[in-house]
């Protein structure tokens, strides 16, 4: 048997343990929110969208599974694509 390098050890040691893990998960049903709590986004990721349509981008979010959306102070982030937000009211 040809010797075996450290690095080729390892990709093939953590790709087993993946794969074992992967196996004795069995039948069992994974769940997005094991405590029950909703699923949530920062808008940070989005910020480009809700510059662009913040209606639409709740309902694609709302779409994708997410329940919440953590919002901040637009004040400060005006120059960060987030001065659009300014001008919605809390309730809305």
């Amino acid at each position: 048997m040809p010797p075996i390098s450290r690095i080729e050890f390892i990709k093939t040691a953590s790709s087993s343990a993946v794969l074992s893990a992967i196996l004795s998960t069995g039948g069992r049903i994974l769940h997005a929110n094991p405590l029950g709590l909703p699923i949530g986004c920062q808008k940070w990721p989005v910020r480009e969208m809700i510059a662009k349509d913040f209606r639409g981008t709740l309902k694609k979010l709302a779409a994708a599974g997410f329940q919440t959306i953590e919002l901040c102070s637009p004040v400060g982030y005006v120059d960060s694509g987030f001065a659009v937000l300014s001008k919605f009211k809390g309730s809305e």
